[in-house]
């Protein structure tokens, strides 16, 4: 969850719903046999990077470091509700993807408006869109006080020993976007932020980090940022 304060302003903790379900979606029955067979392949590749930086996952495989995340083979879908979004919303939302997607190879598809106010629900269908929202307190709790956003994402298991990301939510705060003092660039920075906690980076303490929980200048991802996301886009197709 992102804070603002009168100073500084804390960019998020990610709200992962730790849903343990089977996957008995009809629609997505071809495509897990062709994952569980090896004939599926990912649909983008992630950047080499350095291991350099820090970086933590909000949720691990059992028994195991291996992060959970989106099958690299599926694409994304997203749905934007644009209830209490600021006029350039979809400024900030497609340069979000694009660097999300550049660093992890990850494949996002746009599926245009929604009026789902549904946040943070369980994981039963992994075709499900991620809903992207601006939200008040009275909503979402969680953004209460001075917190700009949270966000995260759902796991299905497609194994006894492995979990899978199936579907999640970006909530942003509205009277935060229609207060903020600074440049749009900070804005953009929330965003984005925030989809590195829906595809499943943790916060971390290093300031030169875009995933350290306060602001510190950093607008992008940093080097641990970007060595976590191309792991996150090389978890297996299953």
């Amino acid at each position: 969850m992102a804070r603002i304060g009168p100073a500084t302003l804390g960019i998020g903790i990610a709200v992962a719903l730790l849903c343990g379900l089977s996957l008995l979606s009809p629609g997505s029955e071809l495509q897990r046999l062709r994952e569980m067979a090896g004939v599926a392949e990912p649909l983008g590749v992630p950047p080499e990077v350095d291991e350099s930086g820090s970086y933590a996952f909000t949720v691990t495989q059992p028994g195991s470091s291996e992060p959970v995340g989106y099958s690299p083979c599926r694409a994304i879908h997203y749905r934007v509700n644009p209830l209490h979004a600021p006029e350039d919303y979809q400024d900030y939302v497609d340069q979000a993807v694009r660097q999300v997607s550049a660093a992890t190879g990850l494949v996002f598809e746009y599926q245009g408006t929604t009026d789902s106010r549904e946040f943070f629900g369980p994981a039963v269908d992994r075709d499900a869109p991620v809903v992207v929202a601006w939200a008040t307190e009275d909503e979402v709790e969680a953004l209460a006080g001075n917190v700009a956003g949270v966000a995260g994402s759902s796991w299905i298991a497609t194994s006894p020993r492995h979990r899978q990301y199936s579907a999640g939510s970006v909530v942003l705060d509205a009277d935060s976007f229609a207060s903020f003092w600074n440049p749009e660039y900070d804005l953009e920075a929330i965003v984005t932020h925030e989809f590195g906690h829906l595809v499943g980076l943790a916060h971390v303490e290093d300031r030169h980090e875009l995933m350290n929980a306060e602001t510190t200048g950093q607008r992008t991802f940093g080097p641990g940022d970007l060595s976590g996301l191309a792991r996150l886009g090389r978890v297996p197709c299953r």
